[in-house]
């Protein structure tokens, strides 16, 4: 089996992150996922992003009735996952297994959990043995779970493709309200100058992601019944999270390699959702202006890691240079759109910095 061959962005990367299994069995298990067709690309939370789901082993699950659940230190979410990633140390401290407790709903930290090792028998292990999974059986719990995640994920997912679809028209964002078309229907409505999108309650993610994008100039305000608004800012941050990793390089201004960053303003988003390595650059940046290099070195980040965090950033405007760039990160756009299409586009991006759009999370 070939891995699929994906262009664009249309499909979201999800991040797993595997608790109690070995991490030799991890490995094999995500090699398989890469490769499955699927409207998701599944990869391996590296260390500092926050995971969007589990793959747990059945022997790592607290049983309510018999564990005693363990007492751990107040910390963040985040760094709760990163301490429960089995592949960092052989050490004796490192494999111990974890017991992890599940929800009404299955879930764990909020988030879903695919479960593996449903047919081993682990009475005689010890609460630090990792179980070992069986092969194939293990790849069937697998694509199923992984399927019953897509589902679960629906939200992460529409997220990342109203952000895509939103992204291929930022040309048009000074001067135009952008209408999702599907079968003559709007379904939704994306407004960039008041940063917000609004989508057709009962619509799907397949639905959204057939749409025909049509930009209409601005009006004030928009009202329309059964439709929903959310933050742009959350779009944007779910592609920027999720899209390709070639697509960074294109996406992120050279400006924010170049020239020190400053923080400019906090994300609407949760600290778990932002990652280990947003909060530590933004956390950095708060104390002085930093150079990439800088943030790269005293941070301790991969080149990939400090490229996915600082696009994030940048796209819902957290960071900036110190020496701004003319019109902003939209306008650097302009020139990568021109050398991807061979069409000269004018850029009408109006620059918006007044507090009142800040406060708004513009």
């Amino acid at each position: 089996m070939t891995e699929q061959n994906w262009y664009g962005g249309s499909t979201p990367i999800i991040f797993l992150r595997p608790i109690g299994i070995a991490a030799g069995d991890a490995m094999r298990l995500m090699e398989v996922a890469k490769r499955l067709r699927s409207s998701a690309r599944w990869r391996m939370a590296p260390p500092g992003v926050a995971a969007d789901a589990y793959l747990v082993h059945r022997h790592s699950i607290l049983n309510a009735d018999t564990d005693i659940a363990p007492t751990e230190p107040t910390r963040s979410s985040n760094s709760a996952w990163m301490a429960s990633y089995s592949g960092h140390s052989q050490s004796s401290a490192m494999r111990h297994a974890r017991k992890i407790s599940l929800d009404h709903q299955g879930w764990h930290r909020g988030r879903p959990v695919c479960i593996l090792g449903q047919g081993i028998d682990a009475r005689d292990l010890e609460d630090d043995e990792l179980a070992p999974l069986s092969f194939p059986d293990a790849l069937v719990e697998l694509e199923r779970g992984l399927d019953v995640l897509l589902d679960e994920l629906v939200g992460s997912r529409m997220l990342y493709t109203v952000g895509s679809l939103a992204w291929e028209q930022r040309l048009k964002w000074g001067t135009h309200h952008l209408h999702a078309i599907e079968s003559g229907q709007l379904i939704a409505m994306i407004d960039p100058q008041s940063w917000q999108f609004y989508l057709l309650d009962g619509c799907g993610v397949e639905r959204m992601a057939e749409a025909d994008m049509v930009a209409k100039p601005r009006t004030v305000g928009f009202s329309a019944p059964g439709f929903h608004s959310f933050k742009l800012e959350v779009a944007l941050w779910e592609f920027a999270k999720r899209c390709p990793e070639h697509l960074l390089e294109q996406i992120l201004p050279a400006t924010y390699l170049q020239e020190p960053l400053t923080h400019r303003r906090t994300p609407h988003l949760k600290e778990n959702a932002l990652g280990d390595h947003c909060v530590a650059i933004l956390r950095a940046l708060d104390t002085r202006s930093r150079t990439s290099d800088e943030l790269q070195a005293s941070l301790r980040l991969t080149r990939a890691s400090l490229m996915r965090a600082l696009t994030c950033l940048a796209l819902v405007r957290a960071i900036q240079p110190e020496a701004k760039i003319p019109g902003g990160i939209l306008n650097h756009m302009g020139s990568w759109w021109s050398r991807v299409t061979g069409k000269t586009p004018v850029n009408t991006i109006e620059r918006r910095a007044s507090p009142r759009l800040a406060r708004q999370g513009a």
